[in-house]
């Protein structure tokens, strides 16, 4: 059934070749290799001192995701690219030449889309149809199933939401002990 709905995708966008979404899906892709557009992200929230913690999780979530996704699942599911599979596919970008299942162009994008949801920052919109074009153009251009941007998607999300919670647990603490110095503090100026 999987590999069914991946072959209907797949079809579906050899179908709709266009050349002005050729360069719309070319530039989304582009703007995910190497993190390009998530490290301006993070410079331009590194800016802002309340949006600075933040940029601070999605600096360390970013890479537990990629650990997760190109070391771990992709070696483990050792799944070929579309192209490589279907060799007459038309392709308009190169690869790092790794597994393709998950994506982490996705997963990466799904990643910081996570920090932006649970934490509820602005910009989420835009950080939305970013990622979501991301996503997009890896099947567009043939270098990933749509299970593959389905399993980016989940990894992204799920590592997000491990680090939301980790923030959370950290910050109670924080404000557990702060609290509890506090109590000390008062009760030594009570004594006195």
């Amino acid at each position: 059934m999987f590999y069914t709905i991946d072959l209907y995708v797949l079809n579906l966008m050899n179908n709709i070749e266009n050349p002005i979404l050729d360069i719309v899906m070319l530039i989304f892709s582009f703007l995910g290799n190497d993190g390009l557009i998530w490290i301006a992200v993070i410079s331009v929230m590194l800016i802002f001192t309340n949006s600075r913690k933040y940029a601070g999780v999605i600096v360390l979530a970013v890479p537990t995701t990629m650990l997760i996704g190109n070391k771990v699942l992709k070696n483990l599911f050792d799944r070929p690219r579309p192209f490589h599979t279907f060799p007459d596919l038309r392709v308009l970008v190169e690869t790092s030449g790794t597994h393709s299942f998950p994506s982490s162009h996705t997963a990466v994008a799904f990643t910081v889309l996570g920090i932006f949801l649970f934490f509820k920052l602005p910009y989420r919109l835009f950080i939305f149809i970013l990622s979501f074009g991301i996503a997009f153009s890896r099947i567009y251009l043939n270098v990933h199933y749509f299970w593959d941007i389905v399993g980016g998607v989940f990894l992204g999300m799920g590592t997000a939401y491990l680090f939301f919670l980790i923030y959370r647990k950290i910050n109670f603490l924080y404000i557990k002990s702060a609290i509890i110095k506090a109590v000390f503090a008062i009760k030594n100026i009570i004594s006195d």
